[in-house]
């Protein structure tokens, strides 16, 4: 069952790359200049997030365990 999931995600991040590589060669952003890469004004909303998202993927396991 571990390799079967193993898989799945390899190839679920391959398909995520690959379609990543095929939106940016079928339009592209000339206007590069004008996108603001790093925003750091809302950083607590996002490590607030990640500590939830963190905490919430670990207890579905235990609160499925049971049934």
């Amino acid at each position: 069952m571990q390799l079967i999931a193993c898989s799945g995600r390899f190839i679920v991040i391959a398909l995520m790359i690959i379609g990543s590589i095929y939106v940016a060669i079928q339009y592209p952003n000339p206007n590069l200049h004008k996108i603001q890469f790093f925003n750091f004004q809302k950083i607590h909303i996002i490590f607030g997030n990640i500590i939830f998202i963190t905490i919430f993927h670990h207890s579905i396991s235990g609160m499925i365990y049971p049934f």
